[in-house]
């Protein structure tokens, strides 16, 4: 059961990301929108997704390095 839930927390990131920059589409209708400072501007992103990433990310960045460095543990001795 938790490997599936270590896959689901991560798969719920890609998807996030995806829907992000307009790969993928949340909501039925899309409204994207480029942030700008100075001369650098940034690709056109869906603001709702973008909140949701952030948030995403706030809630589960501690169960991230966990298993990041869980990983990183196993595959040690290869």
């Amino acid at each position: 059961m938790f490997k599936r839930l270590k896959a689901a927390r991560i798969l719920l990131g890609v998807y996030l990301l995806l829907a992000t920059f307009n790969i993928i589409a949340v909501t039925a209708i899309i409204r994207t929108n480029s942030i700008s400072i100075g001369p650098v501007s940034t690709p056109p992103v869906q603001l709702l997704s973008l909140l949701l990433l952030v948030i995403y990310a706030i809630l589960n960045t501690d169960c991230l390095i966990e298993e990041y460095l869980d990983y990183k543990e196993k595959n040690k001795g290869l």
